[in-house]
C-alpha cells in the first residue's frame, strides 16, 4: 500500500456546475506569485443549481521552496465552509485536487481553499446556491421550467422496520438508510454533471422533484402490501420490477417523473447465497423506473466526508454480507460497483440502451470512483477514467433529454416518430456523414427532427464510425409511406407510416453497401405527434 494511502483515502472531491461556461475559471487567487490556486469550470460568484459542488483544480506552489525539499508524494487541500472543514489530497508536484463542496442550504456561500504547506496563503471565493424552480413555482422569467424531475424512494417491507443489511454493530436503521440514500442522490446528480462536461457539453445534470427547506431532496420510505419479506423471497428481478411500477402511487402515471427506487429489504442469505430483494432493472415508459437492489447500501458513504474513504476502502466484505463488488471482495468495490449500477439503471429510465464495452451502459460503473477520487484502491494515482464515462451517443442523446434540460419547454427537445395515423405531410431523411463529423450520434432508432424550409420535416439519422447502410425498407401504395434503414449492425424504426402491404426491399449485394450520404429519400409522415419523445429501440 501507498505510504500515503491513510492520508489519501480521507480525500475528496468536487464537480463542475451545470450553470457556468466551461472556460470559466472558478477563482485564480494569486499572492505575489508564491501560491496560485485554479479551480475548472466555475467561477468566482457563481450561481450553481445544486448543493454538491465537484471542484477539480491544481494548486501552483512556488518554484523554490527549500524547506520542504524534497517534496512529499501527496499533499493535502483544506476547503472551509461555514463552520465545516473538510480534507483532501493533493498529489505533487502537479499540484491536482479534487474536492466535494456541500452547500447546506440555499443561499450565498464563502468557500475557503488553503494548503498546510504554505498556510500563510488562502483563496476565497462565493457560491450562491439557487435551487431550480418547479414547473409549479411562478417566475418572472418568460422561459417555460421544465416539469421533468426525479423522485428517489427507499423500498421497504411492511413487515419489517426498515432496517438495512449491514456489518454487526453498525447503524442499519431506517434514518440511517435515508440519511445514505438521500446524500447519494446529491452526488449522482453531481456525477452526472461532470460526465457530461467530460464529453465537453454543458455540465447539466437532473433536478429532483421536491426538495426540502435546505434545497436537499426529500428521500421517503415506501411499500406496498404486495411486496412482503416472504412475498419478495418468490419473486425473481423482473417480477419484483414489474409489481412495483404497477404499486408505485397514482402520481407515478405521471411520464414527466422518473422514480429511482432502491430496495431496503433486500437480505442476503450466506447459506443459499441468494439476496431476496435484490434487482438491478430500469426501464423508460409509464412510469419510468430505474430499480437496484439496497444490499450494499450500508457500504455507502453518508456524507462528503467519507466518500473516498468510503470508495477506497479496501476493508473484506463479511461472508454474511452480500458481494456485489465486481469480483473485488472489498467494501470500496461494493460501493462503487453499486452506485455505478445504479446510475446503469437510471440510463436505462432515460432512455439509454447498452453500449460497447469500457462505457457505463456496459460494466464500466465498476469504476465510477475515477470520478471523485485521485488514487485507486490500491493507493496508487489513477490515470484515466477507465469505464466510468457515458458512450459519445449516450451524452448526446441525455443533453437532449427533457430531464436534464432545466428552463426549456418539453417539445424543444429532440425526438422521435409516433405511429399514429393523421394528417400527412412530406418528409426527408437525409443519411448524412456531416452529422457524425459534428459528433451527434443517436441512440439506435432515434431521430432528429428539425423544420425544413419546404414544410417538412428533417430526420437525421447518424452512422457510427464503420457503419454502413447495406438495405432499404419502403412501405408504398400510392406514395412513399416510409422507409425503413437496415445497416451493418442494426435496423431503425420505419421512418414515416407502416402500411398493411408488404413492404419493398432493396439491398445491396452481398459485400457491398449503399454509400450515397447526400441522397435524400422522400416520403410522407404523419402530421400529429412527431414531436413526441420515443424510447430506443
Amino acid at each position: 500500500m501507498h505510504q500515503d494511502a491513510d492520508l489519501l483515502s480521507r480525500a475528496v472531491m468536487w464537480t463542475e456546475d451545470s450553470t457556468i461556461p466551461l472556460a470559466s475559471p472558478f477563482v485564480e487567487c494569486n499572492h505575489g506569485g508564491a501560491i496560485n490556486f485554479a479551480v475548472q469550470g466555475i467561477k468566482d460568484q457563481a450561481v450553481v443549481d445544486h448543493p454538491l459542488v465537484l471542484l477539480e483544480g491544481n494548486v501552483d506552489f512556488p518554484k523554490r521552496m527549500p524547506s520542504l525539499l524534497p517534496l512529499p508524494s501527496c499533499s493535502v487541500l483544506y476547503v472551509r465552509i461555514q463552520y465545516i472543514v473538510t480534507l483532501w489530497a493533493v498529489t505533487l508536484p502537479s499540484g491536482h485536487f479534487k474536492a466535494l463542496i456541500h452547500l447546506p442550504s440555499p443561499g450565498l456561500h464563502f468557500v475557503k481553499l488553503w494548503s498546510p504547506m504554505l498556510p500563510s496563503y488562502r483563496c476565497l471565493n462565493s457560491l450562491l446556491y439557487r435551487p431550480p424552480l418547479t414547473s409549479l413555482e411562478k417566475s418572472s422569467s418568460t422561459t417555460t421550467i421544465s416539469p421533468f424531475r426525479l423522485r428517489f424512494t427507499l423500498q421497504t417491507c411492511p413487515d419489517t422496520n426498515g432496517t438495512i443489511d449491514a456489518p454487526l454493530g453498525s447503524d442499519n436503521s431506517l434514518t440511517a438508510a435515508l440519511s445514505i440514500l438521500q446524500f447519494n442522490a446529491i452526488l449522482l446528480q453531481t456525477i452526472m454533471a461532470q460526465l457530461q462536461s467530460a464529453h465537453h457539453l454543458p455540465p447539466h445534470t437532473f433536478a429532483f422533484d421536491s426538495l426540502d427547506a435546505l434545497g436537499q431532496p426529500v428521500v421517503d420510505a415506501w411499500s406496498t402490501p404486495e411486496l412482503t419479506t416472504s412475498t419478495m423471497a418468490a419473486l425473481d428481478d423482473q417480477e419484483i420490477f414489474r409489481v412495483i411500477r404497477r404499486e408505485l402511487n397514482p402520481n407515478a402515471t405521471d411520464s414527466n417523473l422518473l422514480h429511482v427506487v432502491v430496495t431496503g429489504c433486500c437480505r442476503y442469505n450466506a447459506m443459499t447465497r441468494r439476496a431476496v430483494g435484490h434487482a438491478a432493472v430500469g426501464a423508460d415508459g409509464t412510469p419510468r423506473v430505474a430499480l437496484f437492489g439496497g444490499c450494499g447500501l450500508h457500504a455507502w458513504a453518508s456524507s462528503v466526508h467519507d466518500v473516498v474513504k468510503k470508495l477506497t476502502d479496501t476493508t473484506r466484505i463479511p461472508s454474511y454480507l452480500m458481494d456485489d463488488s465486481g469480483h473485488r471482495g472489498t467494501m470500496g468495490g461494493l460501493y462503487t460497483t453499486g452506485l455505478g449500477a445504479l446510475l446503469h439503471e437510471m440510463g436505462h429510465a432515460f432512455g439509454l440502451g447498452h453500449s460497447p464495452p469500457g462505457f457505463i451502459m456496459s460494466r464500466g460503473g465498476d469504476d465510477l470512483h475515477r470520478v471523485l477520487s485521485l488514487f485507486g484502491m490500491d493507493g496508487a494515482p489513477l490515470k484515466d477514467m477507465g469505464g466510468a464515462r457515458w458512450h459519445r451517443t449516450n451524452a448526446i442523446k441525455l443533453h437532449h433529454s427533457p430531464f436534464l434540460r432545466r428552463e426549456s419547454p418539453a417539445h424543444a427537445f429532440a425526438a422521435g416518430l409516433a405511429y399514429m395515423d393523421g394528417p400527412q405531410r412530406p418528409f426527408k431523411v437525409s443519411i448524412s456523414k456531416g452529422c457524425i463529423h459534428m459528433g451527434l450520434l443517436l441512440d439506435i432508432g432515434d431521430v432528429r427532427i428539425a423544420p425544413d424550409k419546404d414544410g417538412g420535416d428533417d430526420m437525421l439519422f447518424c452512422l457510427a464510425t464503420g457503419e454502413v447502410v447495406v438495405a432499404v425498407t419502403v412501405h408504398a401504395v400510392a406514395w412513399v409511406d416510409g422507409i425503413q434503414l437496415h445497416t451493418s449492425t442494426r435496423s431503425t424504426q420505419v421512418f414515416g407510416h407502416a402500411n398493411d402491404v408488404p413492404p419493398v426491399r432493396l439491398a445491396a449485394p452481398h459485400g457491398m453497401a449503399v454509400r450515397r450520404p447526400h441522397d435524400v429519400i422522400c416520403a410522407v409522415a404523419p402530421l400529429t405527434n412527431l414531436s413526441e419523445t420515443t424510447s430506443a429501440m
